[in-house]
């Protein structure tokens, strides 16, 4: 969502500089390089040469994110700048990182995050993070997949699952965050590592996927599903109400057996998983569009704090 805002805003002519820096003081910093990536100036530095680099270039805007927002909003108060920070949650964290930065504008993921912490900005934005179906597209496999193995995705109760359902093989994907459980697991579910190629090595090979987390601002994992007409059954909390609308199958978490009937029901009802993978193509496409808008507009709100 931010690569995609400041691509719109470098299209436009404005010198954009993306500044990759450790999340925390505690946090080893990685060697000072620069490049250029898809358009944007990239610069890789520690704190310590983000002041020195950044104070010259004389910015009129800093984009702060995460861990990140403290040092960004440090170095928009130094330079007299406007502060912008881009919201993923909504936990306490968040919460007083926008108390103590104060910025101009918040972009948000879903009118959900907005809600909570409008109250703490001057002015907040909507923004979904694109998904581009195109990208994603591919031909489905054969395996219930969960993707990021831990406890808040729910790794618990795919488990369950598969052990209930050995003529079934599912597929874990290892996650970029979060503790992964791997110990234990039934032996028909096959562990993918952490792929940059999803649409080769997870989509391709997946029949249905499981989005039973406790917890999620928004779920990008199902619309990324979604354009190859992978069906989606998921925890009903509003993250994933928010991604999939009413295209997906939404069960109570803590009803295996409900689970195990509903996964059962897509392997056996060809129409039935006909019906859910139209859906699941119609919801892509159309929250893809829905973002295009999002994005411009996110954009006129950055620039328009220039002005």
């Amino acid at each position: 969502m931010v690569h995609s805002i400041l691509s719109r805003l470098a299209s436009r002519g404005h010198e954009v500089t993306v500044y990759v820096i450790p999340q925390s003081r505690n946090e080893a910093a990685p060697a000072f390089e620069e490049y250029v990536h898809q358009g944007i100036h990239v610069v890789t530095c520690s704190l310590v040469d983000l002041n020195r680099h950044a104070m010259p270039r004389r910015p009129e805007i800093v984009i702060g994110q995460l861990g990140a927002s403290p040092f960004a909003a440090k170095i928009a108060q130094l330079a007299s700048a406007k502060y912008v920070d881009v919201v993923h949650d909504c936990n306490s964290r968040t919460i007083r990182n926008l108390v103590i930065c104060k910025p101009s504008l918040a972009i948000c993921n879903t009118p959900l995050v907005r809600d909570l912490v409008k109250m703490h900005c001057s002015d907040s934005t909507v923004v979904r993070p694109p998904v581009d179906p195109s990208i994603h597209a591919t031909g489905r496999g054969d395996l219930a997949t969960l993707v990021n193995l831990n406890k808040n995705k729910g790794v618990e109760l795919f488990y369950r699952i598969a052990e209930a359902m050995p003529h079934v093989d599912f597929l874990g994907v290892i996650g970029g965050y979060g503790e992964q459980e791997t110990r234990g697991r039934p032996i028909n579910v096959e562990i993918q590592e952490h792929t940059a190629d999803m649409r080769a090595e997870v989509w391709s090979r997946t029949r249905v996927l499981l989005v039973p987390s406790q917890r999620e601002s928004y779920a990008m994992v199902s619309l990324e599903a979604a354009a190859s007409g992978i069906p989606v059954i998921a925890n009903a909390i509003p993250g994933i109400r928010e991604a999939m609308g009413g295209c997906a199958v939404y069960l109570n978490k803590n009803d295996t057996d409900l689970w195990v009937d509903t996964i059962n029901r897509i392997y056996t009802d060809g129409a039935f998983e006909a019906r859910l993978s139209a859906l699941s193509v119609d919801r892509s496409r159309a929250v893809y569009e829905r973002t295009r808008h999002d994005i411009v507009r996110g954009a006129d709100k950055v620039e328009a704090l220039a002005r």
